[in-house]
């Protein structure tokens, strides 16, 4: 219990106020503490870092080296423009101590509000999903995808950019929700996710609510195997 204080004393306590953009945030550990991160970062009155990632591991393990991803990354955003080179300077940081096959994967964005602009690299991360009116966007682009940050001295990504229109939804997530295993064994997947998204015709919140109620519906009764985060 005590360690789960201290985790989730190392999260935010809330999501940021932003005239214009609302958030929801949802974050469950499989167990008392977990591997999941997320953080939201000010790097200056009209540029807010966003982060979503997932530690290698579980319990006190997960959680020892998620606080080590979260500091090497509030020490370099503010000090790095761009998201691919975010990634590239905590990957290197990572490489050198990362021990026993840790990693993590990690989306981070940028998000310019006096342009209505995002930009962002993935770092073998679960793909986030936007939703434009009725369609639902999976946000895959091979140049900004590289591998999870900490196997590899040296990686290469780029970065994409997407701009925000008025009632779009972005949402970033941790594989916890796509991995959840109904009763039979079956995984709930990218496509449920998707439709989830696109059934929804509310904000932040309500699409939270919405994917988390169809998550649960789908389980049923079984356990929560892996840390679930949420980020629209």
């Amino acid at each position: 219990s005590l360690a789960r204080q201290i985790q989730r004393n190392l999260l935010p306590r809330d999501p940021p106020r932003v005239t214009g953009i609302d958030f929801a945030v949802h974050y469950e550990p499989a167990f008392h503490v977990g591997g999941d991160f997320y953080d939201f970062l000010w790097l200056d009155p009209n540029k807010l870092a966003l982060v979503v990632g997932d530690v290698s591991g579980k319990a006190i393990s997960g959680a020892l080296f998620m606080a080590r991803v979260t500091s090497e990354i509030r020490a370099i955003a503010p000090v790095e423009t761009w998201p691919r080179r975010v990634l590239q300077r905590v990957n290197r940081a990572l490489s050198e101590v990362a021990e026993d096959g840790m990693f993590t994967t990690a989306v981070y964005l940028v998000i310019d509000l006096a342009q209505n602009l995002v930009r962002f690299s993935n770092a073998g991360h679960t793909t986030p999903i936007l939703r434009r009116g009725g369609q639902v966007i999976p946000l895959e682009y091979v140049d900004a995808r590289t591998m999870p940050l900490g196997v590899e001295v040296k990686i290469d990504v780029d970065e994409a950019q997407v701009k925000l229109l008025p009632g779009d939804v972005l949402m970033l997530y941790t594989d916890g929700i796509i991995e959840a295993r109904s009763m039979s064994g079956e995984f709930y997947g990218q496509e449920r996710l998707q439709q989830a998204v696109g059934r929804c015709p509310g904000g932040a919140r309500a699409t939270l609510e919405a994917v988390l109620g169809d998550v649960d519906r789908f389980v049923e009764d079984a356990p929560q195997a892996d840390d679930q985060t949420v980020v629209c």
